[in-house]
């Protein structure tokens, strides 16, 4: 069975691909952002996922939305092609494999930081700088205290990890005695 990622994917690419012919990725995240929120309310949902409405149907009532904010003809065209597909429902994976297409292109790493407590803002600076050197990417951080992990930090970003915690340490060091 194919993942959602997958099916996600060549629209994600082929709406930032028109976005950034037309210099708007930004307009084009907010739109994306704005569709995916309103398929999370629940009378849209069972809206989508009943077989029996008519596309057509679909079509008018986001259009209707749409109208009321800055939504362009090609981004009203990328949503009718979802609609007619009944691809709507990816619209939240394809959302985030947008943002970070547009990440890529920019040369950002969101990287969410896992501390044992509050670290200040130089830590932070430092910890962003060795994160920025080892991925070679400009790193923005979103931390999150986890007591449990006694000192240091894990780094978590898309596909890759950094542990570097007491506690796996402490792990390690019990494994290697035994």
């Amino acid at each position: 069975m194919t993942s959602i990622r997958t099916l996600s994917r060549p629209y994600a690419k082929a709406a930032y691909e028109v976005a950034k012919q037309e210099k708007k990725v930004d307009h084009w995240l907010q739109f994306l952002q704005f569709i995916s929120k309103l398929t999370t309310v629940n009378k849209v949902k069972k809206m989508l996922s009943n077989e029996t409405i008519l596309p057509e149907r679909i079509v008018s009532f986001f259009s209707k939305f749409c109208k009321k904010q800055d939504i362009n003809k090609k981004q009203l065209n990328f949503l009718k092609l979802l609609i007619y597909r009944r691809r709507l429902i990816l619209i939240s994976q394809i959302t985030v494999l947008f943002q970070e297409t547009m990440d890529d292109d920019r040369n950002i790493l969101k990287v969410e930081l896992y501390v044992a407590y509050m670290i200040d803002k130089k830590q932070s600076s430092d910890i962003m700088k060795f994160l920025s050197k080892k991925w070679n990417k400009n790193i923005v951080l979103n931390c999150t205290v986890k007591p449990e992990l006694l000192g240091g930090f894990i780094a978590s970003a898309r596909n890759r990890i950094l542990d570097a915690s007491v506690r796996t340490q402490c792990k390690q060091l019990k494994l290697a005695l035994e």
